[in-house]
C-alpha cells in the first residue's frame, strides 16, 4: 500500500534550500512504503512465550539473522518497526491491564495501545502519561521517553515507571525498578529505547484526571507572523499554567494549500473560549475551531482520525 506524502519544504517553501529536490526521492520512499518485510511474523501472549522466542532466537547470533520486537509501530518510515528479511514478533497480545486497588498505580502489557489504556481507566477518573493520539503504541514511547499533555506538570512518561517486566538477552525475565538489583537497567530504560531487552510490561503511576480539553485550530498561513507571536507569547508564560500544552505545525493540504494548526491542550475542563494562557491564539480568525471538552480517551481518538496511519 502506497500513499502521498508532502515533503517538508512543501509546508515551508524556504526549506527548499535545506532539502533540495534531489532528496525527495529518498525521504519519500522511507516514508511511503508500508510493506513489511519480515519473513516471520510471531505475537506473543506473556512472559512465558517471550523467553521461549526469545531462545530461539538466540541462535540468530551465530546465524547473523536480524529480527525486531513490535509494540504499537508509530513511525513515518520503513522498518523503524519491523525488519528487513528478518523475523518480527509483535507484543500485541500481550495485552492485560491491572489498575492497583488504590487506583495509584496501573500495570498494562506492552502490546497495547494508548487508547486501550486511557479508555480503561476512564471509568476510574485516572490517566497516565502517554502518547497524544490514541493508536500509539504503549512500548516505543515509553521506552523512547515519551512527552505526554501532562508533561509540563509530570515530566515524561518514562519519569513515570514504577517498574518493568522485562526480558534479558538470555532469556531471563526480570523486574526493573529504583530499588531493586537493576537500578542502572532502570536508570538506562529511561529514554534508551528497545537497545536493553524486551519489555513485557509497565507499571505507571496514575493522575487524577476527568474531563479535559482539547483540540485543533486551523489558522490561514496568512497568519504566520500573528501565530509566531503567539507561540511566542505562549513560550514566555507557559510556565503559570502548568496544565497547557501547545504544538503548532505547519503543514500542506492539497486540497486547501498552505494552513497552520495549533494544537491546544489544558488538562483541566474550560469554557468555549478556552483558558486565559492560550489568548493570543484564540483571537485570530481561524478556519475551523474543534476544541473541545472531553476525556482523554476521546480527543486522542479525534486526533488519531486526523493523523495518517503509521508504519
Amino acid at each position: 500500500m502506497r500513499r502521498t506524502v508532502q515533503h517538508p519544504s512543501a509546508s515551508v517553501p524556504k526549506l527548499d534550500r535545506f532539502f533540495p529536490i534531489r532528496q525527495l526521492t529518498l525521504w519519500t520512499r522511507h516514508s511511503t512504503s508500508r510493506t513489511n518485510n519480515a519473513r516471520l511474523h510471531r505475537p506473543v501472549t506473556s512472559s512465558h512465550h517471550v523467553r521461549k522466542r526469545w531462545a530461539s532466537l538466540y541462535s540468530s547470533r551465530w546465524t547473523q539473522c536480524p529480527f525486531a520486537v513490535k509494540s504499537g509501530g508509530h513511525s513515518s518510515y520503513a522498518n523503524q518497526s519491523s525488519i528487513k528479511d528478518g523475523i518480527s514478533i509483535t507484543s500485541q497480545r500481550i495485552n492485560r491491564i491491572q489498575l492497583s486497588a488504590d487506583s495509584k498505580s496501573v500495570s498494562f502489557g506492552s502490546g497495547l495501545r494508548w487508547g486501550d489504556v486511557y479508555k480503561a481507566l476512564e471509568p476510574y477518573n485516572v490517566a497516565v502519561l502517554g502518547g497524544r493520539v490514541s493508536d500509539i503504541g504503549v512500548g516505543g514511547l515509553i521506552l523512547g521517553g515519551g512527552i505526554s499533555y501532562f508533561s509540563s506538570r509530570y515530566g515524561w512518561a518514562c519519569d513515570n515507571v514504577i517498574n518493568y517486566e522485562l526480558v534479558t538477552a538470555d532469556a531471563i525475565v526480570i523486574n526493573v525498578n529504583a530499588t531493586g538489583p537493576y537500578k542502572d537497567l532502570f536508570w538506562a530504560l529511561r529514554g534508551g529505547g528497545n537497545n536493553f531487552g524486551v519489555v513485557n510490561r509497565f507499571d505507571m503511576k496514575t493522575i487524577p484526571l476527568g474531563t479535559m480539553w482539547c483540540g485543533n485550530v486551523l489558522y490561514s498561513s496568512n497568519y504566520t507572523d500573528q501565530i509566531i507571536d503567539a507561540f511566542v507569547d505562549y513560550s514566555i508564560r507557559g510556565q503559570t499554567d502548568l496544565d497547557s500544552t501547545l504544538v503548532v505545525p505547519w503543514i500542506y493540504n492539497p486540497a486547501v494549500g498552505h494552513i497552520i494548526i495549533g494544537q491546544l491542550e489544558h488538562a483541566l475542563p474550560q469554557p468555549a473560549t478556552g483558558p486565559e494562557i492560550f489568548s493570543a491564539c484564540k483571537k485570530l480568525t481561524v478556519i475551523l475551531d474543534m476544541t473541545k471538552n472531553g476525556s482523554q480517551f476521546n480527543i486522542t481518538d479525534i486526533r488519531q482520525n486526523l493523523d495518517p496511519d503509521w508504519l
